[in-house]
């Protein structure tokens, strides 16, 4: 072992020895060769040469622009494509496929025709269309559109996402594929919204580092890295993971990568006066240069799928532009129904394919004239049920329910919750997102004419309406209005009228909480709490209209919610004594209360039918929300009206008593549904 151990130590120091000796021949080499290449540089005048072409080399980098194109000859398919209307318009399994042409545009899926107009669309990823479907992105509608009707027109789709006005003006510019368009289409807003408030200009980025600099050096090395981690994260399905949880999570509102929405815009800054005198600037710049090149200038506002006032501050700049320079304007944000939301998916800012057919028919007719066609774009094809229609096919009230699960009809295009029909069917009244609050809104029944109740200029929350009084001049309706104190936050009942605006208070009480109000008579119903009595458990409440007196119905120390009267002045309420939520009725004679409808599970949402004989719910018997009847007077024979993997609540019932309509969110945000909980006609189809 002493002789192991000794040879060891000799054969490491052997081993140092060398590598001092590397090192230091590898050190007077490369002195060496430093010196030498000095030495030639001023022997021989070259080193003042290079210097100075090292100065000029470093004094001129590249402009970083943002503007970019599609990859040509792509032939992509998603395999499961998220479709909302269904399997109305693609047969359901179909993949969904994305081509581009040789010159990175987007294809229509009809052969290119070398004769005949052309006609360019400029805008960013709802141009694009990638999430429709490449027989319903609105270019290629267009171009079939026009073809059907005789005019042998070629559409060219140069959308890009995340294009602004400049990148379209940059496109233009420098596209000499793009040059045989006759019509030039621009339809850009959102991205521009959205850079405007993050930068505050068009501006492309300066860069600093030298091309001969470490630092460009440095700037290459860091491209390489984030290069080599998309190649990887998009080949490991945990990398991946990872990568989208931080750009979902880990950006500010209106910028995580690929999860932008109208709502998230919403909460960023209203874009300010120079803002929009920067975008019209811009507009204005896209119509000259557009008719410098010889060709015809379109403009489009470009709608959305709900109201948002910055975007309609943009699409007004985009009208002024149109009339100051007498250019042709599509103004598809005016074209499109007010009730538009079955238009568009989730983020309320990309068309579907529905609301692609729509636009694209719309935009068809308005081009028509330019290219030397006439073509009528047919009735907008909205995929909603009229109530008035489902009033006919609904069958009336039986002593039995089907056994089948009934067919569910959306009857608003809005996202919405928290439906209630007025006494004369006129009216549709529910709750919606805007930005990060809640809003009421009406739907005129007869038009399908949307109108926000809500005040844009509010800050806090107004939810859970219900008719107060309608009329022929107008309604009021009860809400509650929500108010942050302190640390916590407050609903208290209030009310407002349409078309007046007249609102206030229901009742003179500020310490009494209220919310969700059933209307019944002359009487409102309302879970309510004061923090006076010590707990902010709500019970039940009822206001007297006619003697403007607020009456505590209950008093129990747990948790009552959601009350609803029955003309025979029975109540019906939701409470949780036993750590889970049932259904209770506290009787209009006696006033005692008892437990109606009880299981393992939550059961909320009490609704009962106008004629008193059976009771709506939602439940969670099956995992998730779902809506069920069951008769008044055999609380024991439930029978479930939805089956879907999402949740189903919020049920009301139609004044006829043949409809029953809820909430149903089978994606981020919940449409309303109605459904015939006791069949359909058939000889009404």
């Amino acid at each position: 072992m002493p002789g192991q151990t000794k040879n060891l130590v000799f054969s490491m120091q052997c081993v140092i020895r060398r590598l001092v000796r590397a090192c230091i021949w590898t050190a007077v080499a490369g002195g060496a060769v430093v010196a030498f290449d000095y030495l030639y540089g001023e022997l021989s005048g070259i080193s003042s040469v290079r210097r100075d072409a090292q100065q000029f080399r470093s004094e001129a980098t590249v402009l970083r622009t943002s503007t970019r194109t599609m990859v040509a000859n792509l032939a992509h398919e998603y395999a499961e494509p998220y479709r909302p209307e269904g399997d109305a318009l693609v047969a359901g399994g179909a993949p969904r496929r994305l081509k581009t042409t040789k010159t990175g545009t987007v294809a229509t899926g009809a052969e290119p025709s070398h004769t005949g107009p052309h006609i360019l669309f400029l805008g960013g990823s709802t141009t694009e269309c990638n999430e429709v479907d490449e027989r319903y992105r609105f270019p290629a509608v267009v171009e079939r559109s026009l073809r059907e009707s005789g005019t042998a027109a070629t559409t060219m789709n140069a959308g890009v996402r995340g294009h602004t006005t400049l990148d379209a003006i940059n496109t233009l510019l420098n596209r000499p594929d793009l040059a045989r368009a006759d019509v030039i289409v621009l339809m850009e807003n959102i991205n521009d919204r959205l850079r405007l408030a993050i930068r505050g200009g068009y501006g492309a980025q300066l860069n600093d580092a030298a091309p001969t600099s470490l630092s460009a050096v440095r700037e290459s090395a860091a491209a390489t890295v984030r290069a080599l981690w998309e190649y990887i994260a998009y080949r490991s399905n945990v990398l991946f993971l990872m990568q989208n949880l931080k750009e979902r999570f880990g950006s500010p509102p209106g910028v995580a990568g690929g999860w932008v929405t109208e709502r998230t815009l919403d909460e960023l800054p209203l874009p300010s006066s120079k803002a929009q005198a920067l975008y019209a600037q811009n507009v204005r710049l896209f119509v000259s240069i557009v008719r410098t090149l010889g060709k015809t200038p379109v403009l489009m506002t470009q709608p959305l799928g709900r109201h948002s006032k910055a975007q309609a501050l943009f699409n007004d700049q985009v009208r002024a532009v149109a009339q100051e320079t007498s250019t042709k304007l599509i103004d598809l944000d005016a074209l499109m129904p007010s009730d538009r939301g079955w238009a568009f998916f989730d983020d309320q800012i990309h068309m579907n394919n529905r609301g692609a057919l729509a636009v694209g028919q719309m935009i068809a007719e308005s081009v028509a004239p330019l290219v030397g066609g006439n073509y009528m774009a047919p009735a907008v094809e909205t995929g909603l049920t009229k109530l008035s229609v489902l009033a006919d096919i609904c069958a009336p009230a039986t002593a039995a329910l089907p056994s089948a699960i009934p067919k569910l009809h959306q009857v608003v295009g809005e996202s919405g919750r928290y439906a209630s029909v007025s006494a004369d069917g006129n009216w549709l009244l529910f709750q919606s997102r805007v930005g990060s609050l809640d809003r009421i809104r009406a739907l005129r029944l007869a038009d399908h004419q949307l109108i926000d109740l809500s005040p844009p200029e509010l800050t806090t929350d107004e939810r859970h309406p219900a008719f107060l009084d309608v009329s022929t001049e107008g309604f009021t309706v009860v809400f509650g209005s929500g108010s942050t104190e302190g640390d916590r936050k407050r609903e208290r009942l209030s009310y407002r009228s349409w078309p007046s605006g007249h609102a206030g208070y229901l009742y003179g009480d500020a310490e009494l909480s209220g919310s969700i109000p059933n209307v019944a008579g002359r009487s409102v119903y309302f879970a309510g709490s004061k923090d006076a009595e010590g707990s902010r458990a709500p019970n039940i409440y009822r206001f007297d209209r006619d003697t403007a007196q607020v009456h505590r119905l209950t008093s129990a120390p747990v948790e009552q919610w959601r009350p609803f009267a029955t003309r025979s002045g029975d109540i019906y309420f939701i409470s949780n004594p036993s750590g889970r939520f049932a259904i209770y009725r506290r009787d209009g004679r006696s006033g005692h209360v008892s437990v109606v409808v009880s299981s393992r599970v939550d059961e909320w949402d009490p609704a009962v039918s106008p004629d008193g004989k059976w009771l709506a719910f939602a439940s969670k018997r099956h995992g998730t929300w779902d809506v069920f009847v069951t008769p008044t007077d055999d609380l024991h024979s439930v029978r479930r009206l939805t089956d879907l993997p999402g949740d189903e609540w919020d049920p009301s019932w139609h004044p006829s008593g043949r409809i029953l309509l809820f909430g149903s969110a089978q994606s981020r945000e919940p449409k309303i549904v109605a459904v015939c909980p006791f069949g359909e006609l058939p000889s009404k189809h």
